[in-house]
This record gives C-alpha cells, structure tokens and sequence, in this order.
C-alpha cells in the first residue's frame, strides 16, 4: 500500500485552508492562525513505486501549485501545528475514490486493487 498526500506548495495560497479558517474564526475560535489541507490516497494493491509515481505526475497533483510525498504512513505535522485527518466511514461511498480508480486505469496501471481517501487538516495557533 502507498499513501500519498497532495498539498499546496509552500509560498503559494490554499484557498480551502483559508475558507476553512475563515469558518473556524466565525465559531467564535479567533487562535487559529493558520489552516492548510491536503489530499490524502491510499492506493491498494501490487503497485510499484515507479506506477505511484506515475499516478501522482499524471493523476493527482497539478506539478505547478502543489507537492505531493508517498510513503507507508502519515507525514509527522510540524512541530508547532495540529493534524487532523478525515475519512468516510467504511460502507459509505467516497465519489472521488471510483473517478480516481478510472483514472488509474485510463493510464494503464492495473495493479491497483483499491483507492480510499481522506483529507488532512495542520491548524497553527493556540488550540484546544
């Protein structure tokens, strides 16, 4: 299994961080200083790196705004950030997770058994 997480790259704005933030600062939660939100995959199957690669160059991030990292396990949140990561219960349908297993398909890879996915939350400030 891979996982894979897309961000937006450093120095260029994330506009669902910011609307997010903006929605957390309406509750009444002024300390968030500052939100970010990935794409999380989890690409089952007898993938190879070299195929995750290729998923990731064609599929999943645009090279131009956003970096994305494969490994096995999540990425460690900075130090001074809070990470939050959300996905859909097991049983309910994620309509990205099918448009994401064709896409796969349409560039050849096959050994790709399963697609889930998730998004992760770094909030900075003072938080509780």
């Amino acid at each position: 299994m891979f996982r894979v997480e897309v961000s937006v790259k450093p120095g260029f704005p994330d506009p669902r961080g910011e609307a997010l933030q903006k929605d957390i600062h309406d509750l009444g939660i002024a300390t968030a200083d500052r939100v970010r939100v990935s794409d999380v995959y989890l690409l089952e199957g007898a993938l190879s790196h070299k195929e995750a690669e290729l998923i990731c160059q064609e599929l999943l991030a645009d090279p131009i705004v956003e970096e994305y990292s494969i490994g096995e396990a999540p990425l460690v949140a900075p130090e001074d950030a809070h990470a939050v990561e959300v996905a859909y219960n097991l049983g309910l349908m994620d309509p990205v997770e099918e448009s994401v297993s064709k896409g796969i398909l349409d560039l050849g890879i096959t050994t790709v058994e399963s697609v889930k996915t998730a998004k992760r939350y770094y909030l900075w400030g003072e938080l509780s």
